[in-house]
């Protein structure tokens, strides 16, 4: 079958399911600032994607020829080669979907079929390659079909998503291996939400409309398309704090119009996300502006006025869509607003422009890698903390905008797993029982000092002799002449510990920092030995 060119692909594509899709772009642009052709002069595929990785090498992807017969699957594939080489070069990945895309037969149309079809051949691949010791093509058929299920493709379902993630390499350490644990793709921890959250804060290159977006998937864990279709008038305040209200988009509530009355849920949110969305509502008025004034041109300034303003706006439409959507009254609604799939680009490309190191979560975690974000690592991790916080299946599935309580399952079967997870990890650790070991014997009641021990406030007693040398009550968490008072407020000092760690993070190094990190351990550790060991 011959190739089809890229305006051709997207035109058949959309006509196939019936939507719209934008071209694909004449270039990108890579992590490393380097521009790569995507179509030639004449408007037809470049013949190879030409990357250079920076110190060591040229390396180049065949583009110029077809993958699949199928134009569907051809173009999710070429689209998410795209997306994938602009937040990274692992080719590795790329080159081993594409080595074994010509399997994937496809002998029915409908987007249905297509999605399953995509998914037995994914969960195929993903169970062969777990037994050798290479994990490139387990990666990526899950990004891929991750890649679908983000930007909103039909049928595409995150149960099935969670399927493929539950495959492991079994050359790996399997007796830490939870579920929904996995480090690149399973819900975040406290400590990557806390990453994250400082990063964003801090980072010079993250815009207003960014940290809204974080936040609003933080609290809920809204998909794409929900985010996309929130307008400025949906946000506001009563008795009980701030709020936005939201579309169902898959719940029990939905119309067939997105934003019809009868889909919008009221979500209560924290300060936090309220500051971010009335900062980036305010970006917005302001930014649609220029698209209105191409609206009026088709509908007139009155009726242009009365459009809802988005709060992600699309700074740019093309004109032939444009008018498509002015030109039918219950399209041009939504003329304003970005599209999903390019909100999850911006949410996925966090990921490099915080370029937070990863923490480790298990012996054997790949070294130096980055966190990954994605708007359904939030979804997850909304649903899980719900699961764990007792929430039933009603809940999680309302809450997730979810049809019914069997979507969510696999939340419930997680929190069963997360618990034999957290027991054996915390028997087995070599760390864990070090720490508490280091407390034995030392915690007391609270009593009078014997002859040569001094009292340390309310914390306990030292019984080293002699004036102390370092910080009191600060560095005695990490000194072995301190016998802590199992009564004290020991959570209560290791909060004040860490906050004189901050205030001296700037301007101390060396012996001082060194001193707090070993007092912070010290104290986590003492605290574990009494409230999880009741150790004498």
């Amino acid at each position: 079958m011959s190739s089809l060119n890229p305006t051709e692909l997207t035109s058949v594509v959309s006509q196939r399911l019936g939507l719209e899709f934008d071209n694909f772009p004449e270039s990108i642009v890579t992590i490393h600032g380097q521009t790569i052709s995507v179509t030639n002069e004449l408007g037809e595929w470049s013949e190879f994607l030409t990357f250079e990785l920076l110190a060591y090498t040229v390396q180049r992807l065949k583009w110029g020829e077809r993958f699949h017969d199928d134009d569907y699957i051809e173009w999710m594939f070429r689209s998410w080669v795209l997306d994938k080489v602009e937040e990274n070069l692992n080719l590795k990945v790329l080159r081993a979907v594409q080595d074994i895309l010509c399997n994937l037969i496809i002998d029915e149309s409908t987007p249905d079929k297509v999605e399953e079809k995509l998914f037995q051949w994914a969960k195929s691949a993903a169970i062969e390659s777990a037994t050798v010791e290479s994990s490139s093509l387990l990666w990526g058929v899950r990004f891929f079909y991750e890649w679908c299920l983000d930007i909103g493709l039909p049928n595409f379902s995150e149960y099935r998503q969670f399927e493929l993630d539950s495959i492991r390499p079994a050359w790996r350490n399997q007796e830490l291996a939870v579920l929904m644990r996995d480090a690149n793709m399973g819900p975040y921890t406290k400590i990557e939400i806390s990453l994250i959250e400082d990063a964003m804060i801090r980072s010079k290159l993250v815009a207003p409309f960014e940290l809204a977006l974080f936040y609003l998937a933080k609290d809920w864990g809204l998909r794409p398309i929900q985010l996309a279709l929130l307008q400025t008038q949906d946000y506001g305040v009563d008795d009980l704090g701030p709020y936005i209200r939201v579309p169902s988009v898959k719940g029990i509530r939905r119309a067939k119009l997105r934003r019809a009355p009868s889909n919008m849920v009221k979500r209560y949110i924290t300060d936090e996300t309220a500051k971010a969305v009335v900062r980036q509502i305010e970006i917005a008025k302001d930014s649609v502006q220029p698209n209105l004034a191409s609206i009026a041109f088709f509908v007139g300034w009155e009726s242009a006025r009365k459009l809802g303003i988005p709060i992600f706006p699309n700074k740019y439409r093309t004109p032939a869509r444009l008018e498509r959507l002015c030109r039918n009254e219950k399209l041009i609604n939504y003329a304003l607003h970005l599209d999903s799939a390019r909100l999850s680009r911006v949410i996925r490309k966090l990921t490099f422009k915080l370029n937070i190191p990863a923490p480790k979560r298990m012996k054997d975690s790949e070294p130096n890698k980055t966190l990954e974000i994605t708007a359904y690592r939030f979804r997850r991790t909304k649903g899980t903390s719900m699961v764990l916080g007792g929430a039933t299946p009603e809940e999680v599935a309302e809450a997730l905008d979810h049809v019914s309580s069997d979507s969510v399952q696999y939340y419930f079967r997680y929190n069963l797993d997360l618990h034999d997870f957290v027991n054996k990890a915390h028997a087995a650790s070599p760390e864990i029982n070090a720490a508490i070991d280091m407390w034995t014997g030392k915690i007391e009641g609270l009593g009078e000092p014997r002859i040569g021990e001094l009292t340390i406030g309310s914390l306990g007693k030292c019984t080293l002799g002699s004036a102390c040398p370092h910080h009191p009550t600060v560095t005695c968490y990490a000194c072995p002449s301190f016998r802590p008072n199992r009564s004290a407020d020991h959570r209560g000092a290791l909060k004040s510990i860490e906050q004189f760690q901050s205030i001296i993070a700037s301007s101390a190094t060396g012996p001082v920092v060194q001193q707090l990190e070993n007092s912070i351990y010290g104290a986590k550790a003492l605290i574990m030995a009494i409230e999880g060991q009741g150790n004498d």
